[in-house]
């Protein structure tokens, strides 16, 4: 379970911890715990007591047995009889909610003082959690929606313990969608790995002066919202192929899928797939560009849903 992993790492920096058995108390008080002023998941949903009963009992179910996101929410659109796009939300937000919080309850026990808001580095991370990315704050000021996430629906960001000794963090590397990079703001790694690209092409000769200015303009508008195309994925973008059980697409849905798609991992090659709405985009996890674009009906069955 997170917490116990998340305790593992912790004890190992030297300092002493108290790992216990989450009991019924300990998860009745974080499955309670208000946040936007409003208990757990009536902020989003508006159903009768009996059914928001049945909806926190499947949350906790999953929680404490560590049940996919994909099944939860199917659980709770059987339950409560809602569509499965509101009820995966749901269960994103809550689960991100519930892992800071029990973060948060080992912080407090361990004696921490503060700890700092981690963002994802990657495209899909929303304005506000960008500009939250390494605030720090008192784990006694600790407030979900405010100085703690998730700070909107399906929010992805996490905290860890602050030190301000700096031995502790001399080194430190953080994950983003390039691999593994230095420790640094949402703001450092987006101006370093993501503003300063240009378009890489193989044998300018090829392509005549009018398409070369097309295939610009295309990776700039990408590159504007964030995302690095490899040559051969503008010229998906640029040159779509027609025929049975293709479909042609634009730019905005390109980006619809990348930032609102299932995420799905490939094993041939390393990649991530990006699906929605019959379109894939594949994304290399090494470099973090996108180096295609597919359509197909359905993913394929090698493919590996990705929570989150």
């Amino acid at each position: 379970m997170f917490i116990y992993h998340f305790m593992y790492d912790f004890a190992r920096t030297g300092i002493p911890v108290n790992v216990q058995i989450l009991d019924d108390s300990t998860m009745c008080e974080v499955m309670s715990y208000n946040w936007s002023g409003k208990e757990f998941s009536k902020r989003i949903w508006g159903h009768e007591q009996e059914t928001m009963q049945n909806i926190r009992k499947t949350l906790e179910q999953s929680f404490i047995i560590g049940r996919s996101i994909d099944r939860t929410a199917k659980e709770i659109v059987r339950v409560a009889d809602v569509a499965y796009s509101r009820a995966e939300a749901l269960v994103r937000t809550e689960a991100n909610f519930f892992h800071n919080l029990a973060a948060h309850n080992s912080y407090r026990d361990a004696g921490m003082e503060k700890y700092e808001i981690l963002a994802t580095l990657d495209m899909r991370t929303s304005d506000i959690c960008r500009s939250m990315d390494g605030k720090v704050y008192e784990v006694k000021n600790y407030k979900p929606g405010t100085t703690a996430p998730p700070f909107h629906v399906r929010c992805r960001t996490t905290t860890i313990p602050y030190f301000d000794e700096s031995e502790y963090t001399k080194g430190e590397k953080r994950q983003s969608m390039n691999g593994l990079v230095d420790s640094v703001s949402y703001e450092e790694w987006y101006n370093k790995h993501i503003r300063g690209h240009k378009l890489e092409v193989k044998d300018p000769n090829v392509y005549s002066a009018q398409y070369l200015q097309k295939m610009n303009k295309t990776f700039e508008y990408f590159k504007e919202k964030g995302f690095i195309f490899r040559e051969h994925a503008v010229n998906r973008a640029l040159g779509q192929k027609q025929g049975k059980g293709k479909r042609d697409f634009t730019n905005e849905n390109v980006l619809d899928v990348l930032k609102t798609g299932k995420k799905y991992h490939q094993a041939e090659g390393n990649k991530t797939v990006y699906f929605k709405d019959g379109i894939a985009v594949i994304q290399a996890n090494d470099t973090g560009e996108i180096v295609s674009i597919v359509t197909r009906k359905k993913p394929k069955k090698d493919w590996r849903e990705i929570d989150g």
